[in-house]
């Protein structure tokens, strides 16, 4: 199949991109209607946000807050704010482990809902407000918003203006399995991603909005159209996986390729999902921060899988519960679909900004992988992969801890999309052996950043001490010059005073002689 190839349908553009075609299970989520999970007894709350960026707490234990307020501030200009969820009472603030691969806790604040959900006033923009591009982006920050299609990217700075916008990308494809958050999104609420479409619109002013959509979401389709009051072209796209992936859809909708090392942003397109534009509708015209987000619940343990309006912070056992999952027949708990996904280590994390999927699967369902077979050089694996790497190459290198030749055949370039090892006919769990290497490349790039900055900041006390030394050798040696040149002008005026008494007595000796004389 030929990479960006396009056909039409009924006159609409169809753009066709290689990819692999896993079972969807979708249909048991994809026509429920968006159902409120409501409130838990308690929320946990996590400090550290995109990339670990860390927040300082605003609030102290025992501390009643209402929903909307702080309840920490950034420590970097990369963080956001945390805003509260709903009104409570801050418990606790504790180390608890978090929806992540490693399973690894971090600071989290535990505040315990009372129920009334009372807010503070909201603090929209007005019309004219939303002219200012920089008030809108810092509009945008103060609301905690985050890329919601999984990355978790801070959204204001993607909004950053860097260069004249070609191509304003809205993600809206959707295609890994299980989930339908964003389907359901678009089904329901279409004018309000309209309504972000135009707001940063506004801002950036593309030259051209594109909106890609899946060919199996007939619904969201005609919502999007009928919801369409600008000037947005939306272009269908096959029903393959990963066509949703940032820079697939990307080069997929504008034949803009993004290179290794660069951003959307420096070839002239920005990319946003729909959940994010909704988003920034709700921050910038409602005065509303990012406090809750639509989560797909599936699996087969799940007796009312669907889409549920869920609070930042709401631990997963909770929302398992309101969607009644058989929790006796859970074989695996995933965080995400069926192809990025990680497994839970436990359901008492929390769900985050990015979280858009929990799946519950039995062991029919998901039964346990096959024990991995050597790798044959098959090659199928290089032929799906959507960004043209080389994963056999990359796993036999990963295998030896290659760092160099990691980092030489684009190691990071890899999207984690999972294609790889899903045609692996020998079961090699591909992926996990890239996130391995990552994570031990990264953690040996941080080692090694620490350790050139004790190396800078030892050096540099070295030499302070060094200048401090030659600094107080030259101010006692000044001293000393000082003290000579006191003790040679003391000595010169005593000899002064000699001569001056000599002579003193000289002359009176003379004096008395001459007296002598005359008598």
């Amino acid at each position: 199949m030929i990479w960006g190839s396009q056909r039409r349908i009924n006159g609409v553009p169809i753009m066709v991109t290689p990819g692999i075609h896993p079972p969807l299970h979708k249909d048991e989520t994809r026509l429920t209607p968006i159902r409120p999970a409501g409130l838990p007894p308690r929320l946990i709350l996590p400090l550290n946000q995109y990339d670990m960026t860390s927040t300082a707490s605003q609030v102290t234990i025992g501390q009643k807050v209402l929903k909307w307020e702080y309840l920490a501030t950034p420590n970097t200009k990369i963080g956001l704010p945390l805003c509260s969820p709903t009104s409570g009472t801050v418990i606790d603030i504790v180390e608890h482990a978090i929806a992540h691969p490693s399973g690894h806790s971090t600071p989290c604040i535990v505040l315990e809902c009372d129920g009334e959900d009372s807010a503070i006033d909201p603090t929209p923009l007005t019309d004219s407000q939303q002219d200012d591009p920089q008030r809108v982006i810092e509009h945008i920050r103060q609301a905690g918003i985050v890329g919601m299609g999984g990355a978790g990217f801070p959204t204001p700075l993607k909004m950053l203006p860097r260069r004249e916008l070609d191509y304003f990308i809205i993600n809206g494809a959707e295609c890994e399995p299980y989930i339908t958050a964003d389907e359901a999104l678009m089904r329901e609420r279409a004018q309000q991603i309209m309504a972000g479409i135009a707001i940063v619109a506004r801002i950036l002013r593309p030259q051209k909005i594109i909106v890609g959509i899946e060919d199996n979401k007939p619904q969201a389709i005609s919502a999007m159209h009928a919801a369409n009051d600008i000037n947005v072209e939306i272009v269908i796209l096959p029903t393959q996986y990963p066509a949703g992936s940032e820079r697939q859809i990307i080069y997929s909708l504008t034949k803009r390729e993004v290179v290794s090392g660069k951003l959307p942003i420096d070839c002239g397109v920005l990319c946003h999902s729909v959940a994010t534009l909704a988003a920034i509708h709700r921050a910038v015209q409602l005065g509303e921060p990012l406090t809750e987000r639509i989560v797909t619940i599936a699996g087969g343990t799940v007796a009312q899988a669907g889409n549920y309006d869920v609070h930042y912070g709401t631990p997963v056992d909770y929302v398992l519960t309101v969607a009644q999952c058989d929790r006796k027949r859970i074989t695996r708990l995933i965080s995400g679909g069926a192809m990025m996904g990680f497994t839970l280590h436990n359901d008492r994390v929390p769900i985050l900004k990015t979280t858009n999927c929990i799946i519950a699967a039995d062991k029919a369902e998901m039964p346990a992988p096959p024990p991995p077979q050597p790798c044959i050089r098959c090659g199928i694996c290089a032929e799906v992969c959507p960004v043209h790497l080389s994963p056999q190459q990359l796993f036999w290198y990963a295998q030896s801890q290659n760092d160099e030749e990691l980092e030489r055949h684009s190691l990071f370039d890899c999207i984690e999309c999972g294609a790889c090892a899903y045609v692996c006919p020998s079961k090699i769990p591909l992926v996990q052996y890239y996130r391995a290497a990552k994570a031990g490349i990264k953690r040996k790039k941080n080692n090694a950043r620490k350790a050139e900055q004790s190396r800078r900041r030892f050096e540099f006390h070295q030499q302070r001490i060094q200048l401090l030394t030659e600094q107080r050798d030259k101010e006692r040696q000044e001293r000393r010059r000082s003290r000579m040149k006191e003790i040679s002008s003391t000595d010169q005026d005593l000899l002064t005073q000699a001569i001056q008494r000599t002579q003193t007595k000289k002359t009176s000796a003379e004096r008395n002689a001459q007296d002598e004389v005359c008598d």
